[in-house]
């Protein structure tokens, strides 16, 4: 989770792939990350609804958090905060 939060790693990567999610909800997981308003339960789909299933059988905070951390960087740089 430090790694995105490196100065300069948002200006060099432009793609994050999560491999802990299900594609059928790419589009509210964009939407997401990109600060646009979407509902929790439909986010949390992308990883519960998966054949990938998380390293301690029902704990997906890590990957939600991944997610969450995406968010918040894309935010801060929209709004010319930057990421620190």
């Amino acid at each position: 989770m430090r790694l995105p939060r490196q100065a300069g790693f948002a200006d060099k990567v432009q793609n994050v792939v999560v491999e802990c999610g299900n594609s059928l909800y790419q589009d509210a997981l964009d939407r997401y990350v990109d600060a646009e308003t979407v509902p929790r339960e439909q986010l949390q789909r992308v990883c519960r609804d998966t054949t990938q299933s998380p390293v301690a059988g029902d704990d997906f905070s890590a990957c939600e958090s991944l997610i969450d951390e995406a968010r918040s960087i894309n935010r801060n740089r929209a709004s010319g905060k930057g990421v620190q």
